[in-house]
């Protein structure tokens, strides 16, 4: 059920759902809120740049998301900005994420996870 309070700006949406495609890797979005399913029912985030529905930050957030519960994210890898090396998320890690096993720490502040290729 949608609720909303009078000194607030927003409207909260019960019941949504989000999963990326198995092939594209494009994340979907739904919701069966009954008061909301027949003005949302379904759209897409991608993270490719020729796409009318790109939005890099939206999807690094949600894919980020998806990983942190197990979730495959298929073409969406993390590796750190500075180093270039793997990282992996990490539900217990203060910062969310660290370099994967076997590769060395960086000896900067807490990588910034980017997309692959």
């Amino acid at each position: 059920m949608a609720t909303t309070k009078p000194d607030v700006q927003y409207v909260q949406i019960e019941r949504v759902q989000f999963w990326a495609d198995k092939e594209s890797g494009d994340i979907h979005i739904t919701t069966d809120d009954p008061d909301a399913k027949d003005v949302f029912k379904h759209t897409t985030i991608s993270n490719r740049e020729t796409s009318k529905r790109y939005h890099p930050t939206f999807y690094r957030q949600l894919a980020t998301l998806l990983a942190q519960h197990g979730k495959t994210v298929p073409g969406w890898d993390l590796f750190c900005e500075r180093c270039g090396g793997e990282i992996v998320l990490m539900s217990t890690s203060t910062t969310g994420y660290r370099h994967k096993p076997g590769l060395p720490e960086c000896d900067t502040k807490p990588p910034e996870p980017q997309r692959a290729g």
